[in-house]
């Protein structure tokens, strides 16, 4: 039998395929494709249509054809509005809308892929921000992931947007921030002036922008200002998890803390702080696992949905009109 599991993000999709061996599924292949499968940014088609690149690259990979897939599993934005999975459904293949598709929030993702079955809290902090936790009993919660108009703090974006702000007031001589300069070598641009006129015109500016956290992160240990942002991010991230362990009445010495998504996987200064930040606040997490790639915590949950998932909610995340197999 053979699965699949897509986790998409706002700046990639990675798409992986799997087969169940012996009541287990090991994975065959993994690909990705560039470009946001968000589809509360770039619409559902669009989103849909980069996610199904990365899995009709990872089937060519694993000699597997569309219509051998059993059973799938997407990770997406917005995951959790009934208009968006149906949206979703109409975009997919054919194939793929004749067996069992779970459409679920990240945070799902994340935490499969740590932790199976998935008990415990993850964090993920990419283009958004969101927390995700689920007891040994089966209830969940979510923190956060409010999309940038309301929430995503601490997130790449979030960092991307209050680097711009330095470097606007070290331009106009209101700051001695670094930003500025870091900025422009970053980029490749000559001044502050052509790099605004470029970042105007641009069709993706919120993954751009969140892109621009790495200056925030590659600046934080020599530039007051940007240890101020990268320092706030992480306190704002502690939060999420704080407040969502105490809605599911977990002991963080007894639990993990999932750690996932661009900023927090490639800066270790991040994920130090986000610790620092949870022992200030009584929140000491003694498991800390760091997840670089979501997309198999998808396809696990592909294979154990009905063990995993809320009963509750069970039918209405599954976007397809195929029966169980």
């Amino acid at each position: 039998m053979w699965y699949y599991g897509i986790d998409c993000g706002g700046t990639k999709s990675l798409a992986v395929v799997g087969q169940r061996r012996r009541n287990q599924l090991v994975i065959a292949a993994t690909a990705r494709r560039l470009g946001s499968a968000n589809p509360t940014e770039v619409g559902p088609e669009k989103a849909v249509g980069n996610a199904m690149v990365a899995l009709e690259r990872a089937c060519r990979k694993a000699r597997v054809e569309l219509h051998q897939l059993q059973a799938g599993c997407m990770a997406m934005a917005g995951a959790g509005r009934p208009k968006i999975r149906r949206d979703v459904y109409r975009c997919l293949p054919e194939p793929l809308r004749q067996v069992p598709c779970y459409l679920v929030h990240d945070g799902w993702a994340a935490l499969c892929a740590a932790c199976q079955p998935p008990v415990g809290i993850a964090l993920i902090c990419g283009t958004g921000s969101l927390a995700f936790g689920r007891t040994a009993d089966g209830r969940t919660a979510r923190m956060g992931g409010w999309g940038p108009l309301v929430g995503d703090e601490g997130s790449g974006y979030w960092m991307g947007r209050q680097a711009l702000a330095a470097a606007a007031r070290g331009a106009e001589g209101r700051s001695t921030t670094r930003m500025l300069p870091a900025l422009l070598d970053l980029t490749g641009y000559k001044s502050w002036d052509a790099f605004i006129e470029a970042l105007y015109q641009r069709s993706d500016p919120r993954s751009y922008v969140a892109g621009l956290a790495r200056i925030v992160l590659q600046l934080a240990r020599s530039d007051a200002h940007a240890y101020r942002i990268a320092s706030t991010a992480a306190q704002e991230l502690a939060q999420l998890v704080a407040a969502l362990a105490d809605q599911l009445k977990m002991n963080p010495s007894e639990v993990p803390l999932v750690l996932t998504g661009g900023v927090i996987e490639r800066s270790a200064i991040m994920r130090s702080l986000i610790k620092n930040s949870l022992r200030q606040m009584d929140r000491a997490f003694r498991d800390f696992r760091v997840v670089r790639r979501p997309a198999e915590g998808a396809l696990a949950l592909a294979g154990h949905a009905r063990q995993w998932l809320p009963a509750e909610e069970i039918d209405s995340l599954r976007i397809s009109d195929g029966p169980d197999k």
